[in-house]
């Protein structure tokens, strides 16, 4: 099982949406839209793929550290949201290609509870 300082912040802020510590507030909610729409909607094609185009994969990576950057942006977002996102650039150009990809699509996951999550105002 793959552990490093990103997983270990994505499994805790996962728990602490799930457990009530984390509500999901309208700025949460927009910058996580606004990295679906970045970094998930250009790419379905990736992302539907059996055996995705290796340029489209690299493309999509190098796609990160902007959304995260625009994402940043977003004023009022919670503090552990932020924290991912300064994370997640780093994380994934340290890690090869394979890793990248995994650790984008656990990112993912959490991106996608807090964008379709219900928010608190």
């Amino acid at each position: 099982m793959m552990t490093s300082p990103l997983v270990d912040a994505l499994r805790e802020a996962g728990r602490a949406l799930q457990d009530g510590r984390w509500l999901i507030r309208p700025p949460d909610l927009a910058a996580a839209n606004m990295l679906g729409d970045q970094l998930w909607v250009p790419y379905r094609d990736v992302l539907e793929a059996e055996e995705p185009d290796p340029d489209r994969v690299r493309e999509r990576l190098e796609a990160v550290p902007a959304a995260c950057a625009a994402a940043l942006e977003v004023p009022g977002i919670e503090d552990r949201f932020a924290e991912l996102l300064r994370m997640v650039p780093q994380a994934l150009a340290e890690a090869e290609q394979e890793q990248a990809v995994q650790l984008l699509g656990q990112f993912g996951v959490l991106v996608h509870v807090i964008g379709n999550g219900p928010a608190v105002s």
